[in-house]
């Protein structure tokens, strides 16, 4: 007997891990970058279609406004360093189902701070990120590398300096291989 999942045959249905390194550039001013890698658990759900979970670690520069003062300091730029981990829900959808094959993708989650410092500990908070990818898999002989440029919005708070939040924007680009 035939198991079907919204009209779709068992025989798509199976485990479709990715890795990933990427990095990511700011394009707001706000200079932030960041390099890291990722984990996805997918999940192929026919030909074209993948959906998962992930997570990661990414080392990052948190620069933040051009110029501010704390107390009877001046400083005309002020940066941390420290790491983040998304936990993410993802899809991908390839548009061809062999050969080279251009998709698009989604990482919807959040991003939690791991800071290097006691002023990010005491002030800094990541949140909710969305991150859409445009890519290419090329086929080798077992899976394909994919290489993708995107777009990040990442949330993000300094008490410190700040009651609003200074959410950033980033380019994104990574290379992935699909098993």
């Amino acid at each position: 007997m035939l198991f079907t999942f919204w009209g779709l045959s068992q025989s798509f249905a199976q485990f479709s891990p990715i890795v990933k390194l990427n990095t990511e550039v700011a394009i707001d001013g706000s200079k932030n970058f960041c390099f890291g890698g990722q984990f996805i658990a997918g999940y192929r759900i026919n030909e074209n279609l993948i959906i998962g979970a992930g997570t990661g670690i990414s080392y990052t520069d948190l620069l933040f406004y051009p110029s501010f003062s704390i107390g009877l300091h001046y400083y005309k730029e002020y940066k941390e360093t420290g790491a983040y981990v998304p936990l993410f829900a993802t899809a991908k959808y390839n548009f061809t189902k062999e050969g080279i094959s251009p998709y698009v993708s989604l990482d919807a989650g959040y991003s939690f701070l791991v800071p290097f410092s006691d002023y990010a500990s005491d002030y800094v908070k990541l949140g909710v990120m969305f991150n859409p990818h445009f890519g290419v898999d090329f086929p080798i002989s077992k899976g394909s590398i994919g290489v993708e440029l995107g777009y990040k919005y990442q949330t993000m708070n300094n008490s410190e300096l700040t009651d609003s939040k200074m959410d950033y924007n980033q380019l994104t680009i990574g290379v992935a291989y699909n098993f």
